[in-house]
């Protein structure tokens, strides 16, 4: 499994543990970064959608919030047990 992939599933995984949503601070602040690469948030954007409650967030998103398939994969081992 490539970084980005690491990346993306350590992501998803925090979000289906706090019930399915995680905010981009508290992402940039765990992984003691000051972005998400690109790669990470396309592979986000498969198992979640992203959304702003923030109308200068740099990102143009601050929530990450898991949709079915991306809880599903959580459920079937996501790509670590690929």
């Amino acid at each position: 499994m490539n970084a980005q992939k690491k990346k993306a599933e350590k992501i998803i995984r925090m979000a289906y543990k706090n019930g399915g949503s995680v905010n981009l601070s508290i992402l940039k602040f765990l992984n003691n970064e000051d972005r998400i690469s690109p790669q990470v948030i396309q592979i986000l954007s498969v198992y979640g959608s992203m959304t702003s409650s923030q109308i200068d967030s740099n990102y143009g998103w601050d929530v990450f919030k898991l949709n079915e398939k991306g809880m599903n994969f959580v459920k079937n081992k996501m790509f670590s047990e690929e």
